[in-house]
């Protein structure tokens, strides 16, 4: 068996890229703890120079990004680590 805590085009990783079409099911309760940068950049926006805006609006989009990449970085490390962590205690139960 290869190291599932590897990075590989595994199931795994297929499972994660479905997760991350599923925001669409997100229920009141979940989309209470989505961030909206359109939003805040919009109000940010109102509140800046229009000569700054071009660069404040660079900006956010950079910070979204970057942001969007932290967490998937950090889901992908959660399923991972968690379904690797339920196969370890699955296979200690058959191993003698």
């Amino acid at each position: 068996m290869n190291n599932l805590r590897e990075v590989n085009d595994d199931i795994l990783k297929e499972f994660i890229e479905i997760r991350k079409d599923s925001i669409s099911t997100f229920d009141d309760a979940d989309k209470e703890y989505c961030h909206y940068f359109d939003t805040i950049m919009n109000e940010v926006l109102k509140a800046v120079p229009e000569d700054k805006q071009d660069y404040i609006k660079m900006n956010f989009e950079v910070l979204d990004k970057a942001f969007n990449d932290y967490l998937e970085y950090w889901n992908e490390k959660f399923y991972r680590n968690g379904f690797c962590d339920g196969v370890e205690i699955i296979t200690g139960c058959f191993e003698e």
